[in-house]
């Protein structure tokens, strides 16, 4: 990936934009459409803040599924604790909002790759994605975040996170600051020269 600029790193920018007063945040992005299973992450929202945490979760993005999502968060009274941002139309701002979490959460199941996680990472966010797919190559538990199992329903999730948000800040800020240093093993110049010597091997 492109790791972006320092200047992108912006703590305060999701807080400031969409008044958050919340000791947490939690983010998502993406497409809303079923297989990204916002509705689950509005569920992990709900049962956490049914447990007593301290948290606003943010979805970034839109997609034909945002008003069941929408009706969703209402019927929960979740209004004021998630938000969803619509369609941000600048990339530097989807990275901003991004860099303000506490923790990035990818639901999506068994993908190829995943690039949301890499790029929480480069900001310096740890990541709770459920095992499988891409996320075997980008999060390594307990390092620069934490690997969901796939068959975890929502209060499951709801207490891994919990854990994760009731550790001492300087374990996330730990977490962090792995997730920085191994999505700069992820630019393009890494992975060509890596490929090169791929191919290169092959050809001997």
């Amino acid at each position: 990936i492109d790791l972006p600029t320092p200047r992108l790193v912006d703590r305060t920018f999701i807080r400031d934009a969409l008044m958050i007063r919340t000791r947490h945040i939690l983010v998502t992005a993406g497409k809303i459409i079923p297989k990204k299973n916002f509705d689950l992450f509005v569920r992990v929202v709900d049962s956490l803040r049914k447990r007593g945490v301290d948290v606003t979760g943010v979805i970034i993005g839109d997609g034909p599924f945002r008003e069941r999502t929408g009706k969703l968060i209402g019927s929960l009274d979740l209004d004021a604790y998630c938000l969803m941002t619509g369609f941000v139309p600048k990339y530097d701002d989807v990275l901003r909002y991004m860099s303000g979490a506490s923790v990035y959460m990818y639901l999506e199941r068994n993908v190829p790759f995943g690039l949301t996680p890499l790029e929480a990472s480069s900001l310096g966010v740890p990541v709770a994605a459920f095992e499988g797919g891409g996320v075997e190559e980008t999060i390594v538990d307990g390092e620069n975040g934490r690997k969901l199992p796939s068959h975890y329903d929502a209060d499951q999730i709801a207490h891994l996170i919990g854990e994760m948000l009731s550790a001492p800040s300087d374990e996330l800020n730990r977490m962090g600051q792995r997730g920085f240093e191994m999505a700069s093993r992820w630019t393009w110049e890494e992975k060509y020269a890596h490929f090169s010597e791929i191919i290169a091997d092959a050809l001997r």
